[in-house]
């Protein structure tokens, strides 16, 4: 079912949560703009909802791929950080979420008194999406943890394109290549 360059679910899942966490964010600041239309606050509030849910099915997925990968030992600490914000993430965004449904359907008069610090408490889950994200792409790109590396002989979807070895580089001829030179050092392809 899954794509075989995919080693699980979770990289398939989580970019929606951090979409959908962004967008609200953005159609929240909107709102404050143009708050004679009431729609542009429900659709921020139901964007904060989704991105909840979508941070912990992420979150269950992460869980579930921790199982599976093959983690070197040194990425653990990294792996136990990247669990714990996106736990937080997850509990922060759930209550959120719970806090703006429930100020949507009681708060009918003052509502820019409310929907502003409301508002601003919002970004608290864009602060927790940047550390969950970046302990994950620690994993993935200083750990190597659930990389394929690319196979040898099968370039599908690279045909025509030339697979030989790379030719030598051409001679540097930029300002700093030529400074170079006069400072003493070989020229660029001299041997």
């Amino acid at each position: 079912m899954l794509p075989d360059w995919a080693p699980n679910v979770h990289p398939l899942v989580i970019h929606f949560p951090i979409a959908l966490l962004f967008v609200a964010a953005l159609v929240d600041a909107i709102a404050l703009v143009v708050r004679k239309h009431e729609w542009v606050r429900t659709s921020a509030v139901g964007l904060y909802a989704l991105g909840a849910l979508g941070a912990a099915v992420a979150f269950l997925t992460g869980r579930d791929a921790s199982d599976e990968v093959d983690l070197p030992a040194q990425a653990l600490t990294t792996l136990n950080a990247h669990a714990d914000w996106a736990l937080y993430l997850v509990w922060f965004a759930g209550l959120y979420a719970l806090v703006r449904v429930v100020a949507l359907r009681y708060d009918r008069e003052r509502r820019l008194a409310v929907h502003l610090p409301l508002a601003a408490l919002g970004l608290v889950s864009l602060f927790l999406v940047q550390q969950t994200a970046e302990r994950g792409g620690q994993m993935v790109y200083q750990y190597g943890v659930a990389v394929a590396a690319a196979s040898g002989g099968d370039h599908a979807g690279m045909a025509g394109m030339d697979m030989s070895a790379p030719e030598a580089a051409p001679p540097d001829t930029s300002v700093a290549g030529r400074l170079d030179v006069l400072a003493g050092a070989p020229a660029q392809g001299a041997a």
